[in-house]
C-alpha cells in the first residue's frame, strides 16, 4: 500500500506545490507522480531517465535512478528509498532527465518535511525490557521462580532505554516514567516478598545495595 503525492514539476518556472509531509517509519510506500512541464506544456520523456537529488536537513544526499510511467505526457513515478526519508526535518528535491549520460533538464525544487514516528526503530529498544520485572510485580511469578540477576539486568536494560527516549518529550514522559517505575516496584516486591527490610536502589548507576546483614534468598 502506498501514499501517494502527485505533483506538478516545472523546467522554468517556479513550481507551485505545497510541502508534503512524510513519516520516518513509512517504509519504501512512498509513491510520488510526477508532471513534468516546460511552460505550462508537458516535457517529452521519451527515451529519457528520471533521477532524484534529495538534499536531507542533515546536509547529506540522495541520488537514485527512477521511472518513466508515460514518456509522450511527460509523466514518471518516484519511489522514495528509505534513505530520502530516514531523517526528521525539512528536505529539498528536484528531478532530473537524462539521454545517455547527459542531463537533459533539471525541474525546479520542491520540498518536503519528514517527522519522526513515536515508535520509530530506535525507539522501539525500550520494548518489553522489563518482563521478568513486571511478573514479579503482579506476582503472576512466585519470586523463588524469579532470576534476581535477571531481574537486575532486566532493570538495567530498562534504564538505559529510558535515557535513549529522553529527545522525544512526550514519549520519554510516558514510556521512560513506565519503565523506571516498573524497576521500583519490582524492587519493592523483592523486599515484600523475601522479607528484606530495607533495600536501596540507585537508578542512576543502575545497581541494587542491601543493607549490611540483609540478603536475597534465592
Amino acid at each position: 500500500m502506498f501514499k501517494t503525492i502527485e505533483l506538478e514539476l516545472e523546467l522554468l518556472n517556479r513550481s507551485l506545490n505545497e510541502v508534503f509531509s512524510v513519516s520516518n517509519n513509512d517504509l519504501n510506500s512512498i509513491r510520488l507522480n510526477c508532471t513534468i512541464k516546460e511552460n505550462a506544456n508537458r516535457f517529452d520523456l521519451s527515451g529519457k531517465i528520471i533521477r532524484l537529488a534529495v538534499n536531507k536537513s542533515d546536509g547529506t544526499f540522495v541520488f537514485q535512478t527512477d521511472g518513466v510511467t508515460d514518456g509522450i505526457d511527460g509523466m514518471c513515478e518516484v519511489i522514495l528509498s528509505r534513505e530520502a526519508y530516514l531523517i526528521p526535518g525539512r528536505h529539498e528535491a528536484e528531478l532530473m532527465a537524462y539521454e545517455g549520460d547527459a542531463t537533459v533538464a533539471v525541474t525546479t525544487k520542491f520540498y518536503y518535511w519528514v517527522n519522526e514516528a513515536i515508535l520509530s526503530d530506535m525507539k522501539l529498544k525500550s520494548t518489553n525490557e522489563l518482563p521478568a520485572a513486571h511478573q514479579a510485580i503482579v506476582g503472576r511469578v512466585p519470586l523463588k521462580d524469579v532470576d534476581i540477576d535477571t531481574l537486575v539486568e532486566s532493570s538495567t536494560r530498562a534504564f538505559d532505554a529510558a535515557e535513549n527516549v529522553n529527545s522525544m518529550a512526550d514519549f520519554a514522559q510516558i514510556q521512560g516514567d513506565y519503565v523506571k517505575r516498573e524497576a521500583e516496584n519490582a524492587i519493592l516486591r523483592i523486599t515484600e516478598l523475601e522479607g528484606v527490610d530495607a533495600v536501596q536502589f540507585n537508578s542512576k548507576k543502575n545497581k541494587i545495595r542491601l543493607p549490611n546483614g540483609c540478603r536475597i534468598l534465592r
